[in-house]
């Protein structure tokens, strides 16, 4: 049997509220429900769940706000990304893009149907994450088939990459996004090479913040980026002797 999860729901109106509970705890699962986005982030940060359904607009913050906030504490406290799906009964043209665009997974029209719910509930059950990798050199290994290639390539991105995280240190001191971006979308694709996923990972969110110009963000990944890089040279050091 499947396990049960836990779901935060923020929703402002009363009947979508009670009708949307209805359908999780019908699915076997537990919800806790909201009625705006500040009650949202704060149970957010207090509780733990597997899945938040975040209508898009509420009272006192809505849900596009709310989701990034979200996003930025996981980022600066190093928690687990959880998927948040957007509830909204509106349907424009665009809609879905500023929700993914605000760090939303995926999105849902009122009025919701059982097995429409179910099934994002399930998609999100399957693609929960795993552990992030530091880096799996067998990768490389099995491409290459060949362990003086694999060493030189190795040591080619250690002579490369500190030059780089040199350059988007510059950058993003001197607020150039622009260039920033660029920087950090070119590192991004040299440690996937390495199978480098909580690098990757970093990169992907540091290329959106650094688009989206946000400082904060910016400035938090850049540490982050730092301590998960020197990790990754002690991995393949220690997997190329």
């Amino acid at each position: 049997m499947d396990r049960q999860l836990s779901l935060l729901l923020a929703e402002d109106d009363l009947i979508s509220r009670r009708l949307i509970r209805i359908l999780i705890e019908k699915l076997g699962h537990k919800v806790n429900v909201v009625e705006n986005g500040k009650k949202a982030y704060d149970a957010f940060v207090e509780g733990h769940y597997d899945i938040v359904l975040m209508d898009i607009q509420m009272p006192l913050m809505d849900g596009l706000e709310c989701t990034r906030k979200i996003r930025e504490y996981e980022n600066r406290n190093n928690q687990p990304h959880v998927a948040i799906i957007a509830v909204t009964a509106h349907a424009m043209i665009g809609d879905k893009e500023k929700c993914l665009n605000a760090g939303m997974d995926d999105y849902l029209t009122k009025p919701i149907e059982e097995k429409v719910l179910l099934n994002k509930i399930n998609k999100f059950r399957k693609n929960r994450r795993k552990d992030l990798k530091i880096a799996n050199i067998e990768k490389l290994n099995k491409l290459l088939e060949n362990s003086s290639d694999v060493q030189e390539i190795v040591s080619d991105f250690l002579d490369y990459y500190p030059q780089q995280l040199h350059l988007i240190k510059e950058k993003a001191n001197e607020n150039d996004y622009k260039v920033l971006a660029n920087l950090v979308h070119k590192l991004k694709g040299s440690v996937s090479n390495f199978g480098a996923e909580k690098v990757v990972e970093i990169l992907e969110k540091f290329e959106i913040c650094a688009k989206k110009k946000d400082k904060t963000s910016v400035e938090e990944l850049l540490s982050k980026l730092e301590i998960e890089l020197e990790n990754l040279k002690i991995y393949l050091l220690k997997h190329i002797k």
